[in-house]
């Protein structure tokens, strides 16, 4: 009986022995795929956001998702190594929700093809999934596959926005098995690859793309969290620089049809924190900290509620980078017929009236000029906004495109007139609106002084 409690025992050290051994090796192989791969995946950068995708053919062809790219007017694509550069659509398939880009074949020059693989695939393999989550660079998630059908797979490796279009991978030897598509509630999807082999087998005859790299911003990253937070604190205390301070007719305007607001990373977080920050305030003159502690009510301090806001801000918000960004929306007013019954009613004396409104512009494009010269946006983008109201004095059903265009903030470090230009989609190739600003603006000189301190 001692004898076989012995030699469970021993059994038990060398299973453990094992387990803790291969745990290494397991990390190791991982990381050994992740750099095999890793250069070959990419980051998509559209009109409306971001997604994934992966480098398939030394001719410069990109395999991503069809939502990823759909309607969009500007593609760049984003390689590990910082590598910014133009995208065209090459082939579309939206049934499967496939897209293959073109850039030029110098881009893609000493990176492996990851091409889809017709490897058996079953329920309880183990993959890993590369692809661009939220505002991150690639990032790696491992899974095991859960169902497999004729073109699709799932699983519970991690799908965040963002890692659409990026390859799905099988972990012992690193085939590409699918193209991520989606994730709810802990499982992911993706494209099974029969289908991204015959979207490749349609193509014809590359088309050509500018080689040129596209600008980048001069620091990657962002703003610094700790003078971000100072320089908002010294701004809600009304002393920025002893005489900057951020009001709303300072950055934000309107003309024409729409509202343009301009701001960089210092103005954002003020505009997104002054009520939470001043609410705060209030709580702790009133409370103090004998009452707050009575109630079981921490009295929150400016530091707390920043990071916690920062936290979220960083991962959703690019305009936290170092950029200063131009958003257009369209404003809202009155149906040609609600307004003639508005005048109608207002005359026989009628102060309230149910009101039918939509967007009044539809944002095409936006250009910048610095003393004559044009500046190029790093980030070109533009949303579509959908609006939906029903009560007792509006109605509203209706959707329009707006803009976000994010410029290097080094662009406004010098340099004596702004003039921003605005156009609607519906006269394309007429200004709709022209707004200068001056070195001497309140704007500019905020814009300057949040970047420059970052140089002391």
């Amino acid at each position: 009986m001692k004898k076989c409690k012995y030699a469970a025992f021993a059994l038990a050290l060398l299973l453990g022995e094992l387990v803790s051994a291969s745990v290494p090796q397991e990390q190791a192989a991982l990381a050994d795929l992740y750099q095999a791969i890793g250069a070959s995946v990419v980051k998509i950068e559209t009109d409306s956001g971001h997604g994934s995708g992966f480098v398939v053919d030394s001719r410069g062809w990109i395999v991503t998702n069809h939502h990823v790219i759909q309607s969009s007017r500007f593609l760049a694509v984003v390689f590990s190594d910082g590598l910014r550069v133009a995208a065209s659509i090459l082939a579309e398939d939206v049934r499967n929700d496939l897209a293959v880009l073109q850039v030029h074949p110098d881009h893609v020059s000493g990176k492996r093809n990851l091409e889809p693989s017709d490897e058996e695939l079953r329920p309880g393999y183990r993959v890993v999934a590369f692809g661009s989550p939220l505002t991150l660079d690639a990032q790696v998630t491992r899974g095991i596959v859960s169902h497999v059908e004729q073109g699709t797979l799932t699983g519970d490796f991690l799908i965040e926005p963002g890692n659409s279009g990026g390859p799905v991978v099988l972990e012992h030897n690193g085939s590409v098995i699918g193209v991520s598509t989606f994730g709810v509630g802990g499982i992911a999807g993706a494209v099974r690859t029969e289908p991204v082999r015959n979207l490749l087998g349609r193509i014809g005859v590359p088309i050509p793309v500018d080689q040129t790299p596209l600008r980048q911003f001069s620091r990657r990253g962002g703003y610094p969290v700790e003078t971000l937070m100072k320089r908002v604190g010294a701004i809600s205390a009304g002393n920025a620089d002893g005489k900057i301070a951020i009001a709303d007719e300072h950055y934000h305007y309107q003309t024409g049809r729409f509202e343009v607001m301009i701001w960089d990373p210092v103005i954002f977080a003020f505009n997104s924190l002054k009520d939470e920050l001043q609410q705060a305030r209030n709580r702790k003159r009133r409370r103090g900290n004998r009452i707050s502690k009575r109630l079981a009510d921490p009295a929150y301090s400016d530091e707390t509620i920043f990071y916690n806001w920062y936290d979220i801000a960083r991962k959703n918000f690019a305009p936290l980078s170092h950029s200063v960004t131009i958003q257009v929306t369209p404003r809202i007013g009155e149906t040609g017929g609600s307004l003639a019954k508005s005048l109608g009613m207002a005359a026989l004396g009628v102060q309230r009236i149910r009101q039918n409104l939509k967007f009044k512009g539809e944002f095409y494009h936006l250009t910048v000029f610095r003393d004559g010269e044009e500046l190029e946006p790093i980030y070109p983008g533009r949303f579509l906004l959908e609006e939906a109201r029903n009560d007792s004095l509006a109605e509203m059903r209706d959707e329009a495109f707006s803009g976000m265009y994010q410029f290097d903030f080094k662009d406004f470090m010098h340099g004596e007139t702004f003039v921003i230009n605005v156009y609607d989609a519906r006269k394309p190739d007429e200004v709709h609106d022209r707004h200068k600003l001056m070195a001497k603006s309140r704007i500019i000189q905020q814009i300057r002084a949040d970047f420059r301190v970052l140089d002391r």
